[in-house]
């Protein structure tokens, strides 16, 4: 189980005294436990839920990291950046732009042709390897 793995990371994060990954690792707990919180209090979170977790915390700090450096503020952009990079450690590795290309192009040649249903479908099948950034602007390219 995916939330296993993180609890001995995090033990093993605090033995190196590795202080930026525990930072992380304590942070992505914190978020499981708001998880936990929120829905129904007897069932376990699910690694799915996790994951769940694990992309909107790494978006965030790509976000931030963007902004950063739209701020002249490197330093801080290349934290956000090391920290993005350890949660991405957790989750599944990501398709390449021609493999998402290719998987549309197979979506749109099955006779769709609506830009809704297209993002439908490949989420649907590319939801943990690929983003749905990615994907919507090689939908556009190939739809139009």
């Amino acid at each position: 189980m995916l939330k296993e793995k993180l609890q001995n990371d995090l033990k093993d994060a605090m033995r190196e005294k590795d202080t930026e990954r525990m930072s992380v690792l304590r942070m992505l707990f914190a978020e499981i436990i708001n998880w936990e919180k929120r829905g129904d209090t007897t069932a376990a979170i699910h690694d799915d839920d996790i994951m769940t977790i694990l992309r909107k915390e790494a978006k965030k700090r790509r976000e931030a990291a963007s902004a950063f450096r739209a701020g002249e503020r490197s330093e801080l952009a290349e934290k956000e950046e090391r920290e993005a990079a350890t949660i991405d450690a957790y989750l599944p590795a990501q398709m390449s732009e021609e493999d998402i290309r290719t998987h549309l192009a197979a979506i749109i040649g099955s006779g769709i042709s609506d830009f809704g249903v297209v993002m439908k479908e490949a989420l649907k099948e590319l939801r943990d390897r690929a983003d749905a950034a990615v994907v919507s602007k090689i939908a556009r390219e190939l739809l139009s």
